[in-house]
């Protein structure tokens, strides 16, 4: 999301090339939806093996539990910025359960919601808010934000509706973003400092009531980010972003027991943004320029084409009624809204859920 209004700091060339950026991107992502709907066409509605129901409930309780199993980690001081600043560590079986409980919450709540009894309604409502508030304890001020757009999305994606309905519906999400987003940035932002604190971690400036509004809207505009991933270079930047370290991750651990630890965020914050590495802190240029750095303007064109190919691909398939088209569709909309990972962690991540969740 590109706010321009709250990045002061970029000058008009800079904002140029990211506005151009995302542009060809676009591009690529219309030439992909116009490819697919000329060979695609909806077909009717026909039954799977599990009713919407029957899968929803199914993924809502393994939301649940993975919800469960992150609310214990992160009181147990566990947190995400709190492993960050300790040094990391290697992806155990708790973070890949915990990493079930945004795509698992989301589906089980498309499929769900639309015909939920007002008792359900309200279980589900916790359980997002649930979600949204864990994961403000992981220091991290994004995901709360993202976890709630992305569901909101994702409902209108695999629930189509009226112009006038879906209007409603972005301004009742807009609103709820704000008032839940504005608490959770304080929150979250208050759990970063005490943790960075008691680890002498950077140098972390707490917030103001009075601040509240413009950081949390701050926290949607990558345009500073992705403008200084435009604008980095030199052979250490190179190394940091390159492809094929990232394409690493798909090779699970326990085939390659010494694969080394991806800690891309970190080496941005020293390579890019020239942060001391005893900060521990992780930087993002978000994954479109990631992509630029990789391989310029012709890589994020092709980027929005293959995307939008899959994406486009799976949003036709969703009418058919299938709990696997609906939960692909999902990661695929988790994919393009985590826009301060890369694509490939990204891909890495939703494939995972794809396996674990759709063996389920």
């Amino acid at each position: 999301i590109l706010l321009p209004s709250v990045s002061p700091n970029l000058a008009s060339s800079e904002l140029g090339m990211v506005w151009l950026t995302v542009s060809v991107w676009l591009l690529g992502w219309t030439a992909g939806q116009l490819l697919v709907r000329q060979h695609l066409h909806r077909a009717p509605q026909t039954s799977s093996r599990l009713s919407a129901r029957d899968a929803g409930s199914g993924l809502i309780a393994v939301g649940a539990v993975a919800l469960l199993v992150e609310i214990v980690g992160a009181a147990g001081g566990g947190s995400a910025y709190a492993t960050q600043i300790a040094g990391g560590s290697n992806t155990g079986v708790a973070a890949i359960i915990t990493s079930l409980a945004v795509p698992a919450l989301v589906t089980g709540f498309v499929l769900l919601w639309a015909t939920a009894t007002q008792r359900t309604r309200c279980c589900l409502v916790i359980l997002v808010l649930l979600q949204a508030g864990v994961s403000s304890l992981s220091g991290f001020r994004g995901p709360a934000i993202e976890f709630l757009i992305a569901l909101g999305v994702s409902y209108v994606v695999v629930h189509p509706t009226s112009l006038r309905h879906n209007m409603r519906l972005v301004a009742s999400a807009l609103l709820l973003i704000v008032i839940v987003g504005i608490p959770l940035t304080l929150f979250a932002s208050v759990q970063r400092h005490d943790q960075a604190a008691s680890a002498n971690a950077g140098d972390q400036q707490s917030l103001s009531l009075a601040s509240l509004p413009h950081t949390t809207v701050q926290r949607l505009d990558e345009a500073p980010a992705l403008s200084a991933g435009l604008g980095a270079g030199g052979p250490a930047v190179k190394q940091t972003v390159a492809m094929n370290s990232q394409l690493e991750l798909f090779i699970p651990r326990f085939l390659w027991p010494g694969k080394p630890i991806f800690n891309y965020g970190e080496q941005l914050s020293i390579t890019v943004y020239g942060l001391p590495a005893s900060y521990h802190t992780a930087a993002t240029i978000t994954w479109l320029g990631d992509l630029y750095l990789n391989g310029g303007l012709i890589l994020v064109l092709l980027s929005g084409l293959v995307l939008a190919v899959i994406a486009q691909g799976a949003f036709e398939r969703v009418a058919k009624g299938r709990t696997l088209s609906i939960l692909i569709a999902v990661l695929v909309l988790q994919v393009i809204f985590s826009a301060e990972s890369t694509l490939i962690f990204s891909l890495v991540g939703a494939f995972r859920s794809f396996l674990l969740l759709g063996a389920t």
